[in-house]
């Protein structure tokens, strides 16, 4: 390399910041083009279009500092490793490496956080109240990435004293880090496999009631860290998942337990002429450990009975459900979902069956029994397979069976003369459940466009009592055991009233 007078090397070093200068002024003006020109085009700046216009930005002063650098006269290779024959051009380019590196993690950090926003990781992190793991995250990457820089100039420099000095520096520092990051870690990551034990096992949903420590909460949301609770009072209580796991936590009170066919014998009772839906109402206050009296929930219900053949007959919906309500003082709360807006009726009896509540179909019987004329009222309380397990209360034609879900679905297609429009079911779900607190909320469509404002926070909500049912069988906490299969009428018999043994 040729020896440069003092006049040349003040020149050469003046033209390196000009051409740095140069780049900086560059990258702004295409920014600030890029940014204007999305504006006439879309009308608004999307986040995405501001990252690239960021990212845009340091990659032209990264290569207007590549320009200086090789403007002082050497090799990206010289320029690394071999020593310089002058102090000034040394440090000058020190500090060019330096300046390089710090544009180049910048955009790396950049780069990282244009691909969690377009992956929708930095989405989900928001909804799980967890955007902090990401900026720790982001944190520690930088810091990493800082030392391997000074690490890099270090070696590039030739300055025997500041490596040894860096050398001082750096290895404890990294070595702090890695044990600051294990030890911050520990209790998070305990936190983190904490809810999933929560949400998988035991199966903690919005709505859920639990005592912890000697004291009732409802559970208002489980979160990756931390679970909300809400206590009798209204008073929110965020709890760290790694403590409420490994707690005690017992479950209110829980609804009667099915472990055989006598089980469910002991919460039937078979219906008055035309009290279909109010019988259907006894068994599921039954199943939910609330004695009822058939003729009593008539009168509440305002249930009209046949007096001739013409006449229609029996319960509205709407008056089962307010009756229950005032009957339990809506320790029992419920819904009706008629047959246009029931999506899928048998990915909906697993939610809400697996949410806590019970089904009451109403629908045509002949879908099921040929020779039946008129509609009825039946218990769904599982499902197995495209079938549902239905406490019919009939006691021609009751009992307990398993019927093709579609078959059922069919019966609801048909004109009802008392609710004039077509039928559907009804949703039963005791306080304390998830069912109970998703009626509350009003989402009771598992269709997100059967709501007149489908906002994306109502559809991340719906969601969290929707999502996670998936089970091949789906039976509430309270239906437990595999049912005897008998033989097919139109229907999968299990047992019947009255019949001969």
């Amino acid at each position: 390399m040729m020896e440069l007078s003092a006049l040349e090397l003040v020149t050469r070093l003046l033209y390196v910041f000009l051409i740095i200068a140069c780049g900086i002024l560059l990258s702004r003006l295409a920014s600030r083009g890029f940014v204007k020109l999305r504006r006439i085009k879309k009308g608004i700046i999307e986040n995405g279009a501001a990252a690239v216009s960021g990212i845009a930005e340091k990659l032209i002063v990264i290569v207007f500092l590549i320009i200086a650098l090789f403007y002082l006269g050497f090799s990206s290779y010289e320029a690394v490793l071999l020593p310089f024959v002058d102090a000034v051009p040394r440090v000058i380019t020190v500090v060019l490496l330096f300046v390089i590196g710090v544009f180049i993690i910048n955009l790396v950090i950049s780069l990282i956080k244009l691909f969690i926003s377009k992956t929708g990781i930095e989405d989900y992190l928001v909804e799980e109240d967890s955007v902090h793991i990401l900026r720790i995250a982001l944190v520690l990457v930088k810091v990493l990435l800082y030392l391997l820089l000074i690490n890099i100039v270090a070696i590039a420099s030739d300055f025997p004293i500041v490596r040894e000095m860096l050398g001082m520096i750096v290895l404890p520092a990294v070595g702090f880090l890695i044990a600051v990051f294990f030890v911050g870690i520990i209790n998070p990551a305990r936190d983190y496999v904490g809810g999933v034990y929560l949400k998988k096992v035991y199966k903690l949903k919005p709505g859920t009631s639990i005592d912890f420590q000697d004291k009732a909460y409802e559970v208002e949301k489980v979160h990756n860290l931390h679970t909300e609770l809400v206590s009798g009072g209204n008073r929110f209580f965020l709890v760290p998942n790694r403590i409420l796991s490994s707690g005690i936590i017992a479950f209110g009170k829980r609804s009667r337990e099915i472990e055989s066919l006598e089980k469910i014998k002991e919460n039937y009772f078979a219906q008055l002429p035309s009290h279909c839906g109010p019988a259907s109402a006894q068994i599921v206050l039954s199943f939910f450990g609330i004695e009822s009296d058939q003729k009593e929930l008539g009168k509440l219900m305002k249930t009209i009975t046949r007096t001739r053949e013409d006449e229609a007959a029996g319960t509205h919906p709407k008056k089962l459900i307010s009756a229950v309500e005032n009957f339990t003082n809506k320790e029992v709360i419920g819904c009706w979902l008629d047959y246009d807006k029931i999506s899928n009726l048998k990915k909906e009896a697993r939610e809400w069956l697996g949410e806590g509540a019970l089904l009451i179909v109403d629908y045509k019987k002949k879908y099921l029994f040929p020779n039946s004329k008129r509609a009825h009222y039946s218990v769904a309380v599982g499902v197995k397979g495209d079938e549902l397990l239905v406490v019919d209360p009939s006691s021609k034609a009751g009992g307990v069976y398993f019927s093709d879900y579609r078959d059922i679905e069919a019966g609801m297609n048909t004109h009802s003369r008392l609710i004039k429009g077509k039928r559907g079911y009804v949703v039963l779900a005791p306080k304390g459940t998830p069912a109970y607190r998703r009626i509350k909320d009003g989402l009771v469509y598992s269709d997100i466009n059967m709501y007149q404002k489908a906002t994306k926070a109502l559809k991340d909500k719906l969601n969290k009592f929707t999502s996670s049912v998936t089970l091949y069988e789906t039976f509430p906490p309270f239906i437990r055991k595999h049912l005897k299969d008998f033989e097919r009428e139109q229907v999968r018999r299990v047992w019947k009233p009255n019949q001969k043994k």
